[in-house]
């Protein structure tokens, strides 16, 4: 019974620190957006995939199946993609914004 409340002690810090630095994390990304562009700061939360799979081979010593390893891939492709496109998209609205001063 004793190893039991220990137990349940121990998973209860857990948790409450995986609240702080969730709080953490979300305050400095908010932050961070205030300095950086939409595209750059997508890119940056995604990163968080790639972490959680470093962590989960470091810290928890698994080793992540070929599936779950491509799907990593496959979420952040599609981010770098649309990203980018977005990026494109902006610096052309600035550019016909540009173009449609100098004719005036």
């Amino acid at each position: 019974n004793n190893n039991n409340n220990n137990n349940n002690n121990q998973a209860l810090w857990y948790a409450a620190y995986t609240c702080v630095f969730g709080i953490a994390a979300h305050f400095f990304l908010n932050y961070a957006a205030r300095f950086a562009t939409p595209g750059m700061t997508s890119i940056l939360r995604t990163s968080g995939i790639v972490w959680g799979y470093i962590f989960e081979v470091v810290i928890f010593h698994q080793i992540p199946t070929w599936l779950t390893i491509s799907g990593a891939i496959l979420i952040i492709l599609s981010v770098v993609v649309v990203t980018l496109q977005k990026t494109d998209d902006h610096n052309g609205d600035d550019d016909d914004n540009n173009n449609n001063d100098k004719t005036l």
